[in-house]
């Protein structure tokens, strides 16, 4: 009787050390994916990522300069310059849209290279 006792305790205890070290587990796979989250974050703003984001401010902003030029140098009626104003500005939004959307992207393609390697 008391060796059955014995072996039923001795199951108890490893069943509840079995549950302890799965919910350990979980916690610690998830406290290491937000480390390599946290990781991935930090290493987008290496000098390369930050060094093509100026480039690309840079060329924006030589673009903007061009389309403001052009506008000035088209002769025509006021409507027609309006409207190629109109379609600068569009265009100018669809650009800064494209870089605002980049920038996610590039960190996207960070995490995963962290994550492959």
């Amino acid at each position: 009787m008391l060796a059955e006792s014995v072996r039923s305790t001795q199951s108890l205890v490893a069943n509840q050390l079995l549950q302890i070290q799965a919910t350990f587990d979980t916690r610690v796979t998830k406290l290491e994916a937000y480390q390599l989250t946290q990781a991935g974050r930090s290493s987008v703003a290496d000098p390369a990522t930050e060094a093509a984001m100026a480039r690309l401010n840079t060329t924006m902003s030589a673009l903007a300069t061009q389309i403001g030029q052009m506008q000035v140098g088209e002769s025509g009626t006021t409507s027609r310059t309006a409207g190629r104003m109109d379609a600068n500005s569009r265009l100018m939004t669809v650009l800064m849209v494209m870089s605002t959307v980049a920038t996610p992207i590039i960190a996207a393609v960070a995490i995963y290279a962290m994550r492959v390697h």
